[in-house]
């Protein structure tokens, strides 16, 4: 340190102190601040801190909010896809059901007439029997 001016009882003049370069290197830290913290350096810390964790839990909510839609359409689909399939299962029971009776009931199908089968069968140069009648088709 060096002192400027003299301080005498009677002089107007003050001493003057100006510290070494070297011991105000050492107070300043790596970030231009001074080395201690003033309560205001303290406040805006716990601040961004609140700030940051805010946004964090902010985030978070939006997040799982989402995740619960993704969660209720993903529930919603196996529903819709449950209740096709049952529909599904019930028409195609219908369906073989009706097929079964078309085709083995017989009731759309008319039928044809009995057959007369002649008494005699004809042969060649025989007058008297009469040709058969010819099938319906």
């Amino acid at each position: 340190m060096t002192l400027i001016g003299l301080n005498t009882g009677n002089s107007a003049w003050r001493r003057l102190v100006l510290p070494d370069l070297s011991v105000l290197g050492q107070l300043i830290g790596d970030e231009g601040t001074l080395g201690i913290e003033t309560p205001n350096d303290i406040e805006r810390a716990a601040i961004e801190e609140h700030a940051q964790r805010t946004v964090e839990q902010t985030a978070l909510r939006k997040v799982r909010k989402t995740l619960d839609k993704l969660e209720q359409a993903e529930i919603a689909k196996r529903r819709t896809l449950s209740g096709v399939m049952v529909v599904c299962a019930i028409l195609a029971v219908l369906g073989a059901w009706y097929f079964w009776g078309l085709i083995f009931s017989g009731r759309d199908v008319p039928k044809a007439p009995p057959m007369k089968v002649p008494s005699e069968v004809p042969q060649k140069g025989d007058e008297r029997a009469q040709p058969a009648a010819p099938m319906p088709r």
